[in-house]
Order: C-alpha cells, then sequence, then structure tokens
C-alpha cells in the first residue's frame, strides 16, 4: 500500500526557504572570512556579494546618528559590486 503526502498548499513555499537557506549560507561564508576563519578568492568572494544582492536588493548605505542615546546606527549594503 503506497502513501501519498498531501499536495502542498502553495508550492512557492519551498523555494523562498530554499532561497533564504542559500543566502544564509552566502552569508556566513561571507562573514567567516571578514572574520579570518577562512580564506575566499576574488571570484568566490564576488559572486557571493553578487548573488546576495540579488537575493535581498542593493538599498543604500545609511548612517542616523541619535544625539539623545549616543548610538550610531550604520547600516551597509555591498555598492558597486
Amino acid at each position: 500500500m503506497r502513501r501519498f503526502m498531501a499536495a502542498r498548499l502553495n508550492p512557492r513555499n519551498s523555494e523562498l526557504a530554499r532561497q533564504k537557506i542559500q543566502v544564509t549560507q552566502l552569508l556566513k561564508r561571507l562573514q567567516d572570512e571578514a572574520l579570518g576563519k577562512i580564506q575566499m578568492k576574488d571570484g568566490q568572494r564576488d559572486a557571493a556579494k553578487f548573488l546576495v544582492n540579488k537575493a535581498l536588493g542593493n538599498p543604500p548605505t545609511s548612517i542616523a546618528i541619535d544625539p539623545n542615546a549616543n548610538a550610531i546606527n550604520v547600516r551597509i549594503s555591498f555598492v558597486d559590486s
């Protein structure tokens, strides 16, 4: 007797989850390289940055300073990659 799984309500969800996992892995590799844990070739680094920018978009770099809290918030993106 064969059993079948029910059809997914939204098959695109599994593709979105897979894409998020791939982007997370790329970000982890870039972070490990920045921390000196691993070394990446220039082509690997450029490809990872390109794919992350493609998946997440490329928001502008912005700096916000809150004088009351003595805090600086910095958002950095890969520009001109």
